[in-house]
């Protein structure tokens, strides 16, 4: 389980996170700019949520909020370096500002920067001790750095305990879990995290990773995967994992379905030629040789189960 595209601060299928709670709030010259910015931040139109927040940083410089709107909208757009410097430009403006040290920390380790991104997410917790997200950006740091997994686990159980009800924390827990083979755990949490929030794409994902991936249940674990990929799928048509494993999956039924198709296939073939030989037409041992060709060619890049690649799970979402 690696770590996705999407914001180092953001939700369960990478979207906006809220700002946990500290931090200088900031001035808003423009009469709700900062409000409609986030709104349509929320909406995932970022070029248009970028605009405003860079027309509120122009007027007013000191605005920690907004800086960070706009290292959140430059991150979205695939912008680290532009995102860390309006991080920076938050932290400059207001050093205690916990919501721009988590999106600062998150930007770094995206960026490769452990040591710095771990610092920087551990301030960010020791100034909003009590916000889920802090300790939930902290897991993904910690997930994303050599070593890091046990402490990420526990670090993302705290943050079930502070936000029982937030699905994003359940899903970590059991992203971490999966990921350490600790697979009881990890189904329970993805299912936790299913009823809090039924559209949690990240989490049927894994789930149905889960399902295929056992050792026993038969078609039964088989469907269930199945069901759950092509529900993914449809739910969120940009998520390429989905996608992915839907096509997995379906390879694999034509790559299971692969002795039973040639013998369908030669059974029809012989077919046709003892119904030649019944009308009086005896047939030819010449006819017989290219079938079996034909069927042999078939079965050699007829796919099988080795062949067709194996399902992925959800990234981590930071």
């Amino acid at each position: 389980m690696t770590v996705p595209a999407g914001g180092p601060a953001g939700g369960p299928a990478g979207g906006p996170a809220r700002a946990p709670a500290g931090g200088a709030p900031g001035r808003d010259p423009g009469g709700g700019l900062l409000e409609r910015a986030e709104a349509l931040l929320g909406l995932d139109r970022d070029e248009q949520a970028g605009e405003l927040f860079a027309r509120i940083v122009a007027d007013d410089p000191g605005n920690a909020p907004a800086w960070t709107g706009l290292a959140r909208t430059r991150l979205r757009t695939g912008d680290l370096p532009g995102g860390l410097r309006a991080a920076e430009e938050a932290l400059r403006a207001d050093p205690s500002y916990a919501h721009a040290l988590l999106i600062r920390g998150g930007i770094l380790a995206a960026l490769g920067r452990t040591d710095e991104a771990l610092a920087s997410l551990r301030e960010g917790v020791r100034l909003v001790p009590q916000a889920p997200e802090a300790h939930l950006a902290l897991a993904r740091g910690l997930a994303a750095a050599p070593g890091g997994i046990p402490e990420a686990y526990d670090v993302a159980n705290h943050a079930v305990r502070l936000a029982p009800q937030e699905a994003s924390a359940h899903f970590l827990v059991g992203a971490l879990a999966h990921r350490t083979g600790r697979r009881d755990i990890a189904e329970q949490a993805y299912t936790e995290a299913l009823r809090l929030d039924p559209e949690h794409t990240d989490a049927r994902n894994n789930l149905s990773v889960l399902h295929m991936n056992r050792r026993f249940g038969g078609r039964r674990r088989f469907g269930l995967a199945l069901e759950g990929f092509a529900d993914v799928a449809a739910t969120d048509l940009t998520d390429r994992t989905a996608r992915y494993n839907l096509e997995a999956m379906l390879f694999t039924v034509v790559a299971r379905a692969r002795w039973l198709g040639l013998l369908c296939l030669f059974t029809g073939m012989t077919g046709a030629l003892a119904s030649g030989a019944g009308q009086g037409s005896p047939p030819h041992p010449g006819d017989l040789l290219p079938r079996l060709v034909t069927i042999g060619v078939i079965a050699l890049y007829w796919p099988t189960e080795s062949s067709t690649g194996w399902v992925k799970n959800s990234m981590i979402s930071l």
